[in-house]
């Protein structure tokens, strides 16, 4: 213990019976100044500044020894619970020598293919100096951003497509959605097997009312059969490239209602809408452009992994007509560029921010690909500053992981303070707690990115 830490810690209110020693943020200028007198590491944590402990805590000194991740405190995995030594709210540290770091590792990603409260993110190991916050940065805009429509005159294009989709539309979508008979009350559950087929049959009539090919995707998983819906707008060219829109279909709880109207009839409301105002317009992509409602969400990312392998690995899992053409017998060729735009929970308006809020969650290596900036650029253009772009590169627990974790882009659009919905996951979770004005800038943003990551072979008609 470094001389005059008892009289330091009681000044600064640290709390290290179970955890690491820390002081609250509001002290940090001048405590953090003394550490570093010491010789001691820090790291800020949401509003507490972790730092060096003393011998008889019994851990580590070296900062290496320590990671962080966010998630739910229920989602912590059993054998990682006795290494949690700090955080607050959804972030988390963790005690982890350099033997226990692998098995650590791998207990997490066990968690990841999980619905959005039961997962975490990756670990992430602590450096000196460094502060992770539970409110998430705004996403700052790059002032050498070219609109690729611009570059080949076709902004207005967008504008029009975008302009054509309505808040009372996307409404009107979720309100019949969430409706659907689940064999005496509304419900999308994946266990309940009228309710699936009442989707499945809502969202194939919903795109063949729209001149699209809607393709079922079965598929065996934990010993029962679930399907995606989906459909395809084929490239020009032959491109084996594709954009996909996801959202998932099933709603929680299990048994009785589960109308799910935020979590996740906001998002297929959203996939819905994109989808009839991309047709409409008659839009040829270069890209092939897949609209897709993936099954089993809540049972653990069951139908976007399934989706999402089909994709990275060429395997034939649907009928010819339902597959990119160019691609000769399989799926989609290895070599195409594959990404994702993904829309779950995009319809609750937290009180927590001032303006309206959507998250755009994704690992940092995502930057490379342009989709980050596509979305948050589109949505200065089309929803000016009514909506708030914040970003995480903390990715977990939606069907955005199914590409992340092939090294595919992918970002989940989220409303901002998902986290602390107080109907999840409840029959409660009806429509009157959705804001479709929030909605309505989500799927706009959305649109406008889509356009410009699917590229347009020609002139949309007017």
């Amino acid at each position: 213990m470094f001389p005059g830490y008892l009289f330091f810690a009681a000044l600064l209110g640290v709390a290290h019976s179970v955890s690491l020693p820390s002081f609250h943020v509001a002290a940090k200028e001048s405590a953090t100044a003394l550490l570093e007198r010491r010789g001691k590491w820090w790291a800020q944590v949401g509003d507490r500044v972790y730092h060096s402990p003393p011998p008889e805590l019994g851990l580590s000194p070296d900062s290496k020894s320590y990671y962080y991740a966010l998630g739910s405190r229920a989602a912590v995995p059993k054998a990682l619970q006795a290494h949690r030594v700090g955080g607050e709210g959804r972030l988390h540290i963790f005690h982890l020598p350099a033997k226990e770091v692998p098995s650590a590792m791998v207990e997490v990603a066990a968690t990841q293919n999980s619905s959005r409260r039961s997962a975490l993110s990756s670990l992430k190991q602590l450096r000196n100096g460094l502060v992770v916050s539970e409110v998430f940065p705004v996403y700052e805009l790059k002032g050498n951003y070219v609109n690729p429509l611009v570059k080949s005159g076709q902004e207005d294009l967008e504008k029009r497509v975008v302009g054509s989709i309505t808040a009372d539309g996307i409404y009107a979508y979720l309100e019949r959605i969430t409706k659907l008979p689940g064999g005496g009350e509304p419900s999308r559950s994946a266990h309940n097997v009228t309710a699936s087929e009442a989707v499945q049959s809502y969202l194939e009539n919903q795109f063949k009312s729209m001149g699209l090919r809607a393709c079922r995707q079965p598929f065996q998983r934990q010993g029962a059969t679930f399907t995606n819906v989906f459909a395809l707008v084929p490239g020009s060219g032959g491109s084996t490239d594709t954009v996909t829109v996801g959202a998932h279909y099933d709603s929680i709880p299990s048994k009785g209602a589960a109308p799910g109207a935020e979590d996740n009839g906001s998002g297929l409301a959203a996939l819905l809408a994109l989808a009839k105002a991309f047709t409409d317009a008659k839009v040829s992509p270069k890209k092939n452009v897949y609209f897709v409602a993936f099954a089993a969400e809540e049972s653990g990312l069951l139908g976007s992994d399934v989706f999402a392998n089909a994709i990275k690995t060429g395997t034939p899992l649907m009928r010819p007509e339902c597959m990119a053409k160019g691609v000769g017998s399989s799926f989609l060729e290895r070599s195409g560029k594959h990404q994702a735009i993904i829309m779950d929970e995009v319809g609750w308006k937290s009180g927590v921010f001032p303006n309206a809020t959507v998250n755009l969650e994704t690992y940092d290596w995502v930057q490379d690909s342009g989709e980050l900036e596509h979305l948050a650029q589109s949505s200065r253009l089309h929803n000016g500053k009514a909506l708030n772009v914040t970003r995480s590169f903390h990715p977990f627990g939606s069907d955005h992981m199914s590409w992340l974790s092939r090294q595919m882009p992918a970002v989940l659009t989220i409303n901002g303070d998902d986290a602390n919905y107080p109907h999840y996951h409840k029959s409660s979770d009806t429509i009157d707690h959705v804001d479709k004005h929030l909605m309505h800038m989500i799927t706009k943003m959305n649109m406008g990115a889509l356009l410009r990551m699917a590229s347009i072979a020609n002139e949309i008609a007017a």
